[in-house]
């Protein structure tokens, strides 16, 4: 299953400022920075944001990727638009933020300290909860049906493992998983993520009440 890829900085205030300092020596294989698109957007945004811009090269598409601020003060890529069509593939996204990070962030980090976290492009389930809760997902999934009474107690007991653990699993990942990993007609995996999602916000709620 592919995802699109995640990039985060981390550093206390100095270092990233150290590291988008860095950067800016560090644009090469067709990288660079546009300081216009960055003021455009400044008023609207909640931190700084930092656009950068790539050349096609090779089957490197030409794009636009934005560096947020998030509120925790860390930094992350988030969005890359191409200039060419409207949207990218997960492999052409995933590759234009490698190369991002190999030409540019990776050098720039070794110079500032920051740490850099790549996410992952092909996750597994057991990325999302942890492997306990993913048994009992397959458990409960084993005969294509959760109608049978002991699947339908797995499978509630997969909803609230989840809960428990405040598993990043969601409904969209979830129904993602059961088409293209497990093969499951597209109607059935809708419907499973969706009866997923309510369960779990039903949990959410029934906790947040009152005793």
């Amino acid at each position: 299953m592919k995802v699109y890829g995640d990039l985060i900085v981390r550093g206390d205030p100095q270092m990233l400022a150290a590291f988008v300092s860095a950067l800016d020596q560090h644009l090469t294989n067709g990288w660079s920075r546009h300081r216009e698109r960055e003021s455009e957007v400044q008023r609207a945004a909640l931190g700084p944001m930092y656009c950068f811009r790539c050349t096609a090269l090779y089957e490197r598409p030409a794009c636009e990727l934005w560096l947020a601020t998030n509120p925790d003060r860390h930094l992350y890529v988030s969005n890359i638009l191409a200039q060419e069509f409207s949207s990218l593939t997960y492999d052409q996204y995933n590759q234009v933020l490698s190369d991002y990070y190999v030409h540019c962030v990776r050098p720039a980090a070794e110079i500032s300290s920051v740490q850099v976290e790549l996410g992952k492009t092909s996750p597994e389930i057991e990325d999302f909860v942890t492997p306990q809760t993913a048994r009992l997902l397959r458990s409960s999934l084993s005969n294509r049906s959760v109608v049978h009474p002991l699947d339908r107690r797995r499978w509630n007991a997969f909803i609230t493992a989840a809960h428990r653990e405040r598993a990043k699993l969601t409904g969209g990942m979830l129904q993602r998983w059961l088409i293209e990993e497990e093969r499951w007609p597209e109607d059935e995996a809708i419907n499973l993520a969706t009866e997923y999602e309510h369960s779990r916000d039903l949990l959410e709620t029934y906790e947040s009440l009152p005793a």
